[in-house]
Formats: structure tokens, sequence, C-alpha cells
């Protein structure tokens, strides 16, 4: 097993500037899966995976790597062979939204943002993960209600996001009471499309203006026609439209729901991580000298 882990680090972090650090990491094998979740996003640059204060670069090596890396190289890969394009000539946004969401900043087929970091807390609202959240909310629930850091981090990963807004973790359910009147539920939808609004523009942003498609993928990127399209709404100085007869198309695969004026290709691209870890596997194995 040792040799299948240094071969896969050979072929996915051939002159990374991290690779003692991962070395470090992979003494043993429950750790593999992660950091094959993670191999995608080693190509960001450092100004944007750096944790900015001293005592904590000095403590967790600095570095936030983000998550769904498997689902980001799957979809990419997805994409470029729909599109008939290889992948290093693509820009891409990517959106992973599920219970546990993210998004990526594609350019030329390499990773240069994520919205998570050192852990699955930071970035979008989650169904139950807060997202991004000023940091100063330790001191203020320990000085005000007595909580320990410990107790404070399990309500902003396990009490939080969605949940913490409106008692639901499920999105279907959240819309369908979101329409039926309930002004929490409509609320945690509008906060939940706000943050990913955010860092699209970010995004954007990020990539020059220069995006080839936005990708949505994972249970709700699928599933949700209605977080798609508010999602993508009023984004016609972008370059991006989605036709809403394409995107309410009750359709299973890869397909684009692009208006035929948008400029950037929007494009659901259904994940299968699991497919993406055996097909990585399979190539260390082939790769590998006989023994």
């Amino acid at each position: 097993m040792s040799f299948i882990i240094h071969k896969l680090l050979h072929i996915f972090l051939s002159e990374s500037l991290y690779l003692c650090r991962v070395f470090e990491l992979l003494n043993n094998y429950s750790n593999v899966l992660k950091w094959l979740c993670l191999i995608l996003h080693f190509t960001q640059p450092s100004h944007a995976m750096l944790i900015h204060t001293q005592f904590l670069m000095d403590t967790i090596k600095n570095l936030g790597y983000g998550f769904h890396g498997t689902s980001y190289e799957y979809i990419l890969n997805q994409a470029a062979l729909h599109l008939g394009k290889p992948k290093e000539s693509l820009n891409i946004i990517a959106c992973h939204l599920g219970a546990g969401s993210s998004m990526a900043a594609i350019k030329g087929g390499v990773c240069i943002d994520t919205t998570m970091g050192i852990t699955p807390l930071e970035g979008l609202v989650m169904a139950t993960r807060s997202g991004d959240i000023d940091p100063a909310i330790y001191e203020i629930l320990e000085s005000q209600k007595g909580l320990t850091a410990t107790k404070i981090n399990n309500i902003l990963n396990k009490e939080s996001g969605l949940y913490g807004i409106c008692g639901e973790k499920d999105m279907k359910s959240i819309i369908e009471l979101s329409e039926a009147g309930s002004e929490m539920h409509k609320l945690a939808l509008q906060v939940f499309i706000h943050r990913v609004r955010k860092y699209l523009g970010a995004y954007y942003l990020n990539l020059g203006g220069k995006v080839d498609a936005v990708l949505f993928s994972a249970g709700i990127g699928e599933r949700s026609s209605i977080v798609r399209q508010m999602v993508c709404s009023n984004l016609e100085m972008l370059g991006l439209v989605v036709d809403a007869h394409k995107n309410d198309a009750d359709e299973k695969g890869i397909r684009e729901i692009q208006a035929q004026n948008s400029r950037i290709k929007v494009i659901v691209v259904p994940t299968d991580e699991e497919l993406c870890i055996a097909e990585q596997t399979l190539s260390i194995v082939e790769k590998s000298p006989s023994r």
C-alpha cells in the first residue's frame, strides 16, 4: 500500500511545493481518500491558500487546500469531453452544491481558488455548516453564553447553515415551504443563493471575465432548477443567461441549460466521485511497474 501512496503522489503532485507536507500526512492509508479529495486544489497559488495569522501559520503549516477535489476532477473531465475541448483550455466556475457545498475557480484546467479551506466549514452556507463567519463569534459566544470552543465548533458545523436559519436541512423541503409562505424558509433560501452568487462574482473576476462555463453538480446543483435559476438570474451583463425551458426540463445526464444569447455556457454535470477514485486507482495500477 505504501508503494501505491508514493506512486499516487508522484503522478498527481510532481513538482509540488507542498510534497513534504503531504508525505507527513500520508503516513497511513486512512488518509488516502481524504487527500484524493484535496489533490485538485493543490494547484492553487499560495496567496489563495495562505492563512494569514502568524500563530496559525506556525501551527498548521499555513495552507487551506479545500475539499470536493474528486468531484471537481470528474465534472471538469466530463465538461471537457462534452465540449470537445482539452480541459487545459477551459476556464470554469464549478458549483458542487449539496448538503456540503463548495465552489472552485478553474483556470486552464487547474484549480486557482476554492471556497472551503482547512476544514469544510469555510465558504458557502450549507445544510448544517455556517460557511464564512466572523471568527470573533468564538469570543462573543464564550463571554456571553459561556460556551467552549468545542461546543461552538459543533454548533457551527452541525447546527448552523440552513438548519440554523429555518430548522430544515433539505433544500427541496426548504423551497416547498418557502413557496407555501414560510418567511424563515424563504430567508434560508435567499441566504444560500446570496453566498453562491457572491463567490460566483469573485471567481468571474479571478478568471478575468474569461469564463467558458459554469458547472452545477451534486444533489442541489443537479436537481434544483429553482436554485440554478436564482443563482444565474440578472447576470446578462456578465454574458450569463439561463434558458428557463431547458433549466426546468426533467432530463438526466450532462446537459446545457444556457440561453442562445449566453456567452457563457451553463452545464449541469452529474458527479460521480466513486468512479473518479476508481479511475485514478486504475491509472496508478496501470502505471506501476510489475511486482
